[in-house]
């Protein structure tokens, strides 16, 4: 039950192995990396937890978690172990239904920014989905969240993206999609 826990607070870090059962140790195999190679949904989950609570825990943090089993004793490695009490938290967060809520209504409110973005530069090609932004995009949305007054400026990101060959746009000119995202495993 601790593991089928842990893999659902983390399902964008594990998803690529969602074959397995729940019930098991999941190692990081993130099933839709952006180009930074990062799961997006579990950095703005991160960001709105610590909004929310106050805690801080890193992308980071949890790749290094997520990196082995056991601990260097041979102890499994679980949030509920007492060794790694800012998982713990997180874990036990994610699990209230009424924070799981929250966080889908954050992240719908967070596609509506995103799409009032571009329905405002009609004919602006955008990514399809917001777990395909990169950090940097994933940022100035975050800032925008937060502050309804602040500017952001994706289409300057885009266009440099596709500049430099890391992104293109779709045939139909109403997309784009990153060229060649590169996984990040710890």
């Amino acid at each position: 039950m601790q593991y089928h826990a842990q893999n659902n607070a983390f399902l964008p870090l594990v998803n690529g192995n969602a074959s397995r059962s729940g019930g098991t140790f999941l190692p990081v195999n993130i099933d839709r990396p952006n180009i930074d190679g990062v799961a997006v949904m579990t950095k703005w989950d991160l960001v709105y937890y610590s909004r929310i609570t106050g805690n801080t825990l890193t992308y980071e943090q949890i790749l290094d978690y997520l990196s082995q089993e056991h601990e260097d004793d041979g102890e499994v490695r679980i949030y509920t172990n007492g060794r790694h009490p800012e998982i713990a938290e997180f874990v036990r967060w994610m699990r209230v239904f009424d924070n799981r809520e929250e966080l889908r209504e954050h992240r719908a409110g967070s596609r509506g920014i995103y799409r009032s973005y571009f329905t405002e530069r009609e004919g602006t090609p955008m990514f399809p989905a917001l777990d395909m932004l990169s950090v940097e995009m994933l940022d100035e949305l975050l800032k925008k969240e937060a502050d309804p007054d602040y500017e952001m400026d994706l289409t300057s990101i885009q266009n440099r993206y596709i500049a430099e060959g890391r992104a293109r746009v779709s045939e139909d000119g109403k997309t784009i999609e990153f060229t060649h995202p590169k996984p990040q495993q710890p």
